[in-house]
């Protein structure tokens, strides 16, 4: 993914999940509206977390509750930057509409 690329849908949805502190044992995919009907919803979800991770968008680590992400400063903006283009396109489209 390049630093112009916008967001795929699962990968928004992770991090808006994650930005509101959604993303708590095993309840995670019911978190996650576009990850409620996936049949390997939880494969999913943490592939999505390790690559996101990988690219320094979050962070993980375990507490006596299990494992707790957050945003990393990058995801913030990354975050941040994705919301501005999807409300943009939005309306685009609904003046076009």
């Amino acid at each position: 993914m390049e630093v112009g690329d916008t967001l795929g849908q699962i990968e928004f949805a992770v991090l808006e999940a994650v930005h509101r502190g959604a993303l708590r044992s095993r309840r995670t995919t019911r978190q996650i509206h576009v990850l409620q009907r996936q049949p390997d919803g939880e494969t999913i979800l943490h592939n999505a977390l390790h690559q996101r991770e990988q690219n320094g968008l979050l962070f993980s680590r375990r507490d006596a509750s299990g494992r707790q992400c957050n945003l990393t400063p990058a995801g913030r903006v990354r975050l941040r930057a994705d919301r501005q283009f999807r409300a943009a396109l939005a309306r685009v489209l609904a003046r076009s509409g």
